[in-house]
């Protein structure tokens, strides 16, 4: 996935441990990760790297799960999203966009990630989830900023 990460864990670190700290790393989604050491997939959870023979220096493969291929294109549209959001925050950040214009962008927004079907998949309701709180931190960010500069209340936030 091109990703050249080294990761230092203790003996006793459990596959969990090492799968939040990849995610965390690569900000791929934890059910999303794949990771194989020796030819074998590491999905036992509860299991130490020193029972599965895995020492100091040991090479894992990244790969995605395949949950990932179910959910692929779900994931595209919510990281589409997600990219939208980083341009509105980018235009309230050089002040190019008024309040008016920012609630459009993050209606639009929204209506988007409503639109996403997540076909029964937890992760990615979850990871749509997460979009839908950012659009809604950003709203609420830029009206409280708003409404100081202009003095004026803003209904419906």
């Amino acid at each position: 996935l091109g990703h050249d990460l080294r990761i230092e864990a203790a003996d006793d670190t459990i596959v969990a441990t090492l799968l939040e700290k990849v995610s965390s790393l690569t900000a791929i989604p934890e059910p999303y990760v794949l990771l194989i050491a020796r030819g074998k997939k590491l999905t036992d959870p509860a299991a130490a790297l020193s029972v599965l023979g895995i020492k100091d220096r040991t090479r894992l493969m990244l790969m995605h799960s395949l949950s990932y291929q179910v959910d692929k294109s779900g994931i595209e549209e919510v990281n589409d999203v997600s990219r939208s959001l980083d341009d509105i925050e980018e235009k309230i950040s050089g002040n190019e966009a008024d309040a008016k214009a920012v609630d459009e962008l993050i209606t639009r927004a929204c209506i988007k990630l409503d639109g996403i079907d997540i076909g029964g998949s937890e992760a990615l309701r979850g990871m749509r989830r997460k979009v839908l709180h950012r659009a809604e931190d950003i709203a609420a960010r830029h009206g409280a900023a708003a409404s100081k500069s202009e003095n004026k209340n803003n209904c419906g936030r």
